[in-house]
């Protein structure tokens, strides 16, 4: 029962985390395009930022993957000890969510202009070496993250019970079920033409990080901690419902 609740409490905390870092990196490109002097149009999951010339479509295009690293690594560094549990891994999952934001941007760069990195890329005539170099960072990145992630979710974990369990219901479980949740309460918004099936792609790969935890969990590993308590995190499934259905109502 107890790994149910922290499977409940981190997969709606995850999808409350993606939507909100979601819905900050698209208004990330469009206030770019604003201070260009340019009138966006903002969607759930892009932005047209109706430029006119090439460099005012990179610096579009690259606001929103440099906003979400800085917000993540800021994020990252705060303080959340004093939390309630729901909240700690909201605050979490934000953090690493944004921070894998900018790598997996960096990691689909080298594709044909894929992605906001690669649109850049692309836009600025950049040798092919230079996405390639991008996409090695990326996946460095992208293990970083794995492992500050596995440091924090044990955080959550009870030392009385076996770990490994523990966070594959905080982490791995918790990371599909919040995906599922996320696409669900974002039918009708993705992109009806070509970009729609990238965008449901990133949904899913958004905890790819989570694929190195069990690199990063070494025998006899505990948590150091008092026992964390889940309860029912109503006040935060409202919160998730809210910014759904104003994202609903936004950008449909």
């Amino acid at each position: 029962m107890l790994l149910r609740s922290r499977l409940v409490n981190s997969a709606v905390a995850f999808a409350l985390a993606c939507l909100v870092m979601i819905t900050l990196h698209e208004l990330a490109h469009a206030a770019v395009a604003l201070l260009q002097g340019n009138s966006p149009t903002l969607g759930a999951f892009s932005v047209d930022p109706h430029a006119t010339t090439d460099g005012e479509r990179i610096a579009t295009a690259l606001g929103g993957p440099l906003f979400s690293l800085v917000s993540g690594v800021v994020v990252l560094t705060l303080p959340t000890s004093r939390l309630p549990a729901f909240w700690g891994l909201a605050v979490l999952w934000f953090g690493l969510l944004s921070v894998q934001e900018f790598s997996g941007y960096l990691i689909t760069g080298p594709f044909a202009g894929v992605g906001d990195i690669g649109q850049a890329l692309e836009l600025s005539n950049a040798p092919a070496y230079v996405g390639w170099i991008g996409f090695v960072v990326g996946w460095a990145i992208t293990y970083v993250v794995g492992r500050i992630a596995v440091r924090r979710l044990i955080t959550f974990t009870d030392s009385d019970t076996a770990l490994a369990p523990q966070l594959r219901e905080l982490g791995l479980f918790a990371w599909l079920t919040g995906v599922v949740i996320v696409l669900i309460l974002s039918l009708g918004l993705f992109d009806g033409g070509g970009d729609g099936p990238f965008e449901a792609l990133g949904l899913i790969a958004s905890g790819i990080f989570l694929i190195f935890v069990r690199l990063f969990m070494t025998e006899g590993m505990r948590s150091s901690g008092a026992p964390v308590r889940f309860g029912v995190p109503a006040v935060g499934m409202v919160a998730l419902i809210v910014v759904a259905l104003a994202r609903q109502i936004l950008f449909r």
